[in-house]
């Protein structure tokens, strides 16, 4: 399936993939991954002892994806919602749209299936990896703002 993937076109993608919402059943990959992401994903949370980054910041994205504002996206297998490619966190605010966390499957990467999770009009994220800013790079209107969260 990973070869079919790599060498599959956009609009293939998107037929065998489907955005649904979040369950409560989701919680433990959604937090898993962003742990993981971001602390390999940030030069500054790579200094962190791990357990105490686990332990801690563990809490802090359990806060933020309970909030009553907060939306999440999950794409996931047309066929097996089950199967989770990718999805995305993010709150609706008074001062805008804020980003907190985008995650795709390595595989499913670079093929329009993290654009399908993003919100239009964001104003604020508050997670950077590397990849987060060349993306800012493109998108100046985007503010960086780690207090937002």
């Amino acid at each position: 399936m990973d070869n079919y993937i790599q060498t599959t076109e956009v609009d293939d993608i998107k037929d065998l993939t489907a955005i649904r919402c979040y369950e409560k059943s989701d919680t433990a990959f959604i937090i898993n991954a962003w742990l993981h992401g971001f602390k390999n994903g940030c030069e500054y949370f790579k200094l962190i002892d791990h357990s105490a980054y686990m332990d801690v910041y563990g809490t802090v994205l359990n806060k933020i994806i309970t909030k009553d504002n907060v939306d999440i996206k999950i794409i996931c297998l047309a066929d097996t919602p089950e199967i989770i490619l990718g999805f995305s966190v993010f709150e609706l605010t008074t001062a805008g749209i804020i980003l907190h966390w985008v995650y795709v499957k390595p595989d499913w990467r670079n093929n329009g299936v993290g654009l399908r999770l993003l919100p239009e009009n964001i104003k604020y994220c508050t997670h950077l990896t590397k990849i987060g800013k060349s993306l800012l790079k493109k998108h100046p209107e985007i503010k960086f703002n780690p207090f937002l969260i």
